[in-house]
């Protein structure tokens, strides 16, 4: 058996973009799980979703934590395979890249 991490590596690099910047929580979670829906429906394997830090947040950016909980269920449901922070780590990054399975 294929583990993920083997699956990601013959993935493309991202097909389509979903930018979040400025969105309430629960238009970012519509948001994503439409965006997931759509592109898994057109064949596209790979996704990238800007989230941004926070830098023009008044308080603590709220949107990297919803829209990492909104793919882990979107995991759980079978419609992602993985997802990762473009650099590595939430606090370092803006965007999420995600991996889909197939329809």
């Amino acid at each position: 058996p294929v583990t993920a991490e083997q699956a990601i590596r013959g993935y493309p690099p991202p097909q389509e973009e979903l930018d979040l910047h400025g969105r309430t929580s629960r238009e970012a979670i519509d948001g994503t799980r439409a965006f997931v829906d759509k592109s898994r429906y057109r064949g596209k394997r790979t996704l990238l979703i800007i989230v941004g830090k926070g830098l023009h947040s008044e308080g603590k950016a709220i949107l990297p934590d919803v829209v990492e909980a909104e793919l882990a269920r979107l995991r759980r449901e079978g419609k992602v395979m993985a997802h990762r922070w473009e650099r590595g780590a939430k606090r370092r990054s803006g965007a999420i890249v995600v991996y889909l399975n197939p329809m």
